[in-house]
């Protein structure tokens, strides 16, 4: 089967081992595509971030729904 324009758009997901406290990634918040910001490792579990358009916090739990940011992407 061929990829969802979502998946072609989003790339690989990323890995635990990856994911860089102050790193810029692309994930999916509110069915919308957005670019947010690590902020801190939770002490639940995960990472707590930034929506970089919005401002809001964000808790992700898993960093199967981070990507990179495409090469292209200016920030």
């Amino acid at each position: 089967p061929r990829p969802s324009n979502r998946a072609r758009a989003r790339g690989a997901a990323m890995k635990k081992a990856e994911v860089k406290i102050g790193g810029q990634y692309v994930a999916m918040v509110s069915k919308k595509i957005a670019t947010i910001q690590i902020v801190r490792v939770s002490p639940y579990g995960g990472w707590d971030a930034t929506n970089q358009t919005t401002g809001r916090s964000i808790y992700f739990r898993s960093a199967r729904r981070l990507y990179m940011l495409p090469h292209w992407h200016t920030v």
